[in-house]
């Protein structure tokens, strides 16, 4: 029997978009595949659309409806009710190629991956501002395709890994076995999860395949105003919980040199920002400017 792959799709007000993602899921060559969406709280007619495409299915296909949560809260309610042997996190406007889930299984299967890594192409609604548009890291120039990577090659070979989850599909005991879970509560949680969870991924490749269509739209989690406050708060608790994660795992060596890279990377992020305002910078200071400062610090010196 084919192994059962778990489509995990956070949803909250995308009536316009929903069908289309579902579809894209239920157009897949790959047949044994179970659909486990988390209708976070909507308030519009997204949900009877789900229920009306579940009637539809021919594939396995869970509905929970819970409070509004966010984003992170959904993905680990959905890794709570996931039975797959293997994982793909969609998000609920985007779209994925008929045959993606049939390539990167077989991969898996036949090479014994623990997580495999694919590309992808943006998309723009006829409406959407470009002005709320800045480039997203997906795709990559400095691996080799189908190559078996090692945790440690893997780390070393890139200087920045795409963080966004909808680019992978990951081996469920990854999460299984190492009690791996979405942080909670802050945006950029997908620049704590990934690198976190790919260091416990032992056989690694890249697929050089744009199998991910991502849509840009004003109204989405990303693209929605938010304030340069939320962003750098995002960042700031990435910095404190990789640095911690660090300290309490004993890493790969090119797996801790990436961590401390981008720890490195990302508070300069926060801090070389001319967008903060006196007032979040004191806010800043107040939740823990302080820690992060020396963290860097500790990280320049071994440079």
């Amino acid at each position: 029997m084919q192994p059962l792959v778990s489509v995990i799709m956070p949803v909250y007000n995308v009536e316009e978009y929903l069908e289309d993602a579902i579809l894209s899921v239920f157009n897949q060559t790959y047949q044994n595949i179970e659909i486990i969406l988390i209708n976070d709280g909507s308030t519009d007619a997204s949900l009877s659309i789900a229920e009306k495409l579940k009637e539809e299915s021919e594939f396995q296909f869970l509905i929970h409806s819970q409070a509004n949560g966010g984003l992170s809260n959904a993905r680990n309610t959905g890794l709570k009710l996931a039975k797959g042997d293997y994982i793909y996190f969609f998000d609920s406007d985007d779209l994925i190629e008929k045959e993606m889930i049939k390539t990167l299984v077989n991969s898996m299967e036949e090479l014994s991956l623990d997580a495999i890594r694919f590309n992808a192409e943006s998309f723009f609604d006829q409406n959407f501002n470009k002005e709320n548009y800045s480039e997203t890291l997906y795709n990559s120039d400095e691996l080799k395709e189908n190559y078996i990577y090692s945790t440690s090659e893997f780390f070393e070979s890139q200087k920045i890994i795409p963080s966004s989850v909808c680019i992978y599909l990951f081996q469920s005991d990854l999460f299984k076995n190492n009690n791996l879970h979405f942080l909670e509560g802050i945006i950029h949680e997908d620049e704590l999860f990934t690198p976190i969870v790919l260091s416990h991924a032992s056989r690694l490749m890249f697929v050089n395949e744009p199998f991910f269509k991502r849509r840009y739209r004003n109204d989405s989690i990303m693209t929605r105003a938010k304030s340069s406050r939320q962003h750098a708060i995002g960042y700031l608790t990435v910095v404190k919980e990789l640095h911690k994660y660090a300290n309490e795992n004993s890493l790969d060596k090119e797996v801790n040199k990436y961590f401390l890279n981008t720890i490195n990377r990302l508070g300069s992020m926060i801090f070389g920002s001319s967008k903060l305002t006196f007032k979040e910078n004191m806010y800043l200071m107040k939740i823990g400017i302080k820690p992060v400062n020396s963290i860097l610090k500790k990280i320049k010196s071994k440079f």
